[in-house]
C-alpha cells in the first residue's frame, strides 16, 4: 500500500480518536463488524451491533443504540465506510429497497489488519482475523440472550424490533468457529443460550444449524416444542462443556433415567448419531457414560450412530461405538450395514475397524447389495484388497449392479476389475442393470476394461437386459468406434438382434455414428434386417 494512503487512514483514525472516547469505540466496533461479516449489514443491524456492551454483565444496551441511521454511520467512520442499496427479501409486494454498508475500499481493511498500524499512533484500531470473529460471536450471542427477544412469542413484529437477530442467529457459529483460540470467552455465553429454553427456542427458529442448514430464510413456523433437546444440538456441534453439564443431572439419578439420553429427535435421530456424525469423540464418549445406547435405532438420516460415524470416516468414534458394543452387522437404511457405508466412503481405517469387530464380508442387503459391490462401485482398491482379505466372495449377487465386477466394469475402475477377475470373478455373470460387465463397460466406451473382460473369457455376444442387449448394441449406440472394433475382431455377430434397435447398426444409424456403422458394415452387417 502507498505509504501516503497510510498516512490519509492513520489521519483518519486519529481524528476519531481525538474526537471522543465513545466515538471511537463505536468506530472501531463498526469497523470490526464490516471487515468480517459474512456478508453487508444493513444500517439497523449495524446500529444495534454498535449496542451490544461486551463489558461484565455483557447486554444490548439501549441507550446507545443512534436515532440517526445511516448519518449516524457517516459521522463515527467519516470517509472508511460506504452504503449500497439492496432489494428485500421480504415476501410482501410492497418490497422496499434495504441500505447496506460496506468498507469503502478492500485497502482500508489491508490497513487496519497489517502489522504497519500497529507502530503508529492509531494502534488501537488495529484489528485481527480472530480477535475480530470472537468479538462478532460475542456480539451474536449476547443479543440472542436479550430477555426481551427470547421471552413470549417470537413473530415477525418483534423481529422489526430487534433487525440483527437473524444474522446473529446465521452466523454465530462461523464467527465461532473462526474465533480459533479466541473462543474462550465465547463459551459461558454460548452455554447460557443452551440452557435458558427462551433464548434456545428464538436461535433455532431464527436457524437451525443442524436440521435446516441451508435455509437461511426466517420460519417462524416451527413450534417450540417441535425442536429437538439442546443435548442433541449441543452433541452435533460437538460442545463438550455443554453436554457436560447437560448430562450432570442424568449422571446423578439412579439407573434406569438413561431413556432421557436416549430420546429421539432431530435429523439425525438422537443425540449419538448427531455427535456420532461430527466425529466429536469426547461427546460421544460422555453420552456412552451416562448410558446412550450404542445400538439404538433412529429415525433421522442414519439408521444408528456406528452408521453416521462410518459414513463419516471417523475412525476414533467408531472404536468408542464397537466398544460399548455396538453391533457391526446392524442393519441400516439404504446400504445394508456400516461395512457398506465405510466401503462406499472408502474409509479404509473404518473398514479394518468393521471387519475386525465381525462385520459380516458378505453380509446382504442395500442398494449395493453387499460390500464388495459398494467398494467397486466407487473404485477403492484398497478397500476391495481388505474385503478379500475378509473372505468377500467376488461373484457375490445383488444390489443395483448384480455384482461387483459389472460396477466396477461400469465405471471404468481397471484395477479394481483386475484384482476382482483375479479373485475368480465370472466375467459372464448375468444380472443388475447392465445384464453383464462386458456390456456395462462398452457402453460407457472403456476399453481397457473390455480388454480386460475380453482376455478373461467375457462372451462378446452374451445377451443382457436393458436398452441395448448386448455389449456390441450398447457400444454402437453409444459412438465408441474403439470398442466396436475389440468386439468385433473377437467375433461378436454384427447382426445380432435384441434391444430397442433390433441390432447394432440400427443403434448406430440413430445416433449417426457413422464411423462405427462403417466398421459394421465392413463387418457384414445386413442393411435389410429389421
Amino acid at each position: 500500500m502507498p505509504k501516503d494512503l497510510d498516512k490519509t487512514y492513520e489521519r483518519m483514525l486519529a481524528n476519531i480518536e481525538n474526537e471522543s472516547p465513545a466515538g471511537a469505540r463505536d468506530a472501531r466496533r463498526v469497523l470490526t463488524l464490516l471487515c468480517f461479516a459474512p456478508r453487508p449489514l444493513t444500517v439497523p443491524e449495524l446500529l444495534h451491533g454498535i449496542a451490544v456492551d461486551l463489558e461484565e454483565p455483557p447486554s444490548l444496551d439501549r441507550q446507545r443504540l443512534l436515532a440517526g441511521g445511516a448519518d449516524d454511520l457517516k459521522e463515527i467512520c467519516p470517509g472508511l465506510i460506504d452504503f449500497g442499496v439492496q432489494e428485500s427479501s421480504s415476501a410482501s409486494d410492497d418490497k422496499k429497497p434495504i441500505m447496506t454498508v460496506r468498507i469503502a475500499h478492500f485497502s482500508v481493511q489491508e490497513y487496519l489488519e497489517s502489522s504497519r498500524i500497529k507502530k503508529q499512533n492509531v494502534a488501537s484500531f488495529a484489528l485481527s482475523a480472530p480477535s475480530a470473529h470472537a468479538e462478532i460471536a460475542r456480539i451474536c450471542c449476547v443479543y440472542l440472550l436479550d430477555p426481551e427477544l427470547s421471552s413470549g412469542e417470537l413473530n415477525s413484529s418483534k423481529l422489526q424490533d430487534f433487525p440483527l437477530a437473524h444474522f446473529a442467529a446465521l452466523f454465530w457459529h462461523h464467527h465461532y468457529e473462526k474465533s480459533q483460540g479466541e473462543a474462550s470467552r465465547l463459551c459461558k455465553l454460548i452455554e447460557q443460550i443452551f440452557v435458558q429454553r427462551g433464548s434456545f427456542c428464538t436461535l433455532f427458529k431464527l436457524h437451525d444449524i443442524v436440521d435446516r442448514p441451508m435455509h437461511t430464510e426466517v420460519d417462524l413456523s416451527l413450534p417450540s416444542n417441535k425442536i429437538a433437546a439442546p443435548l442433541y444440538y449441543a452433541s452435533y456441534l460437538g460442545f463438550s462443556w455443554i453436554v457436560e453439564k447437560l448430562l450432570a443431572p442424568i449422571s446423578d439419578e439412579k439407573k434406569g433415567k438413561e431413556n432421557r439420553v436416549n430420546a429421539q429427535g432431530g435429523y439425525f435421530g438422537n443425540a449419538l448419531q448427531a455427535a456420532s456424525d461430527g466425529g466429536h469423540e469426547a461427546v460421544v464418549k460422555l453420552l456412552l457414560d451416562v448410558g446412550a445406547d450404542a445400538n439404538a435405532q433412529g429415525s433421522g438420516a442414519y439408521s444408528n450412530a456406528l452408521q453416521a460415524a462410518s459414513d463419516r470416516g471417523h475412525e476414533a468414534v467408531v472404536k468408542l461405538l464397537l466398544n460399548a458394543g455396538a453391533d457391526a452387522n446392524a442393519q441400516v437404511r439404504y446400504y445394508g450395514n456400516a461395512l457398506h457405508v465405510a466401503s462406499d466412503r472408502g474409509h479404509e481405517a473404518v473398514v479394518k475397524l468393521l471387519l475386525n469387530a465381525g462385520a459380516d464380508a458378505n453380509a446382504q442387503g442395500g442398494r449395493f447389495g453387499n460390500a464388495l459391490q459398494a467398494a467397486s462401485d466407487k473404485g477403492h482398491e484398497a478397500v476391495v484388497k481388505l474385503l478379500f482379505d475378509a473372505g468377500a466372495d467376488a461373484n457375490a449377487q445383488g444390489g443395483r449392479y448384480g455384482n461387483a465386477l459389472q460396477a466396477a466394469s461400469g465405471r471404468g475402475y481397471e484395477a479394481v476389475v483386475k484384482l476382482l477377475l483375479d479373485a475368480g470373478a465370472d466375467a459372464n455373470a448375468q444380472g443388475g442393470r447392465y445384464g453383464n460387465a462386458l456390456q456395462a463397460a462398452s457402453g460407457r466406451g472403456y476399453e481397457a476394461v473390455v480388454k480386460l473382460l475380453l482376455d478373461a473369457g467375457a462372451d462378446a455376444n452374451a445377451q443382457g437386459s436393458g436398452i441395448y442387449s448386448n455389449a456390441l448394441h450398447a457400444a454402437s449406440g453409444r459412438g465408441h468406434e474403439a470398442v466396436v472394433k475389440l468386439l468385433l475382431d473377437v467375433g461378436a455377430d454384427a447382426n445380432a438382434q435384441g434391444g430397442y434397435y433390433g441390432n447394432a447398426l440400427q443403434a448406430a444409424s440413430d445416433k449417426g455414428h457413422e464411423a462405427v456403422v462403417k466398421l459394421l458394415l465392413d463387418a457384414g452387417a445386413d442393411t435389410n434386417v429389421e
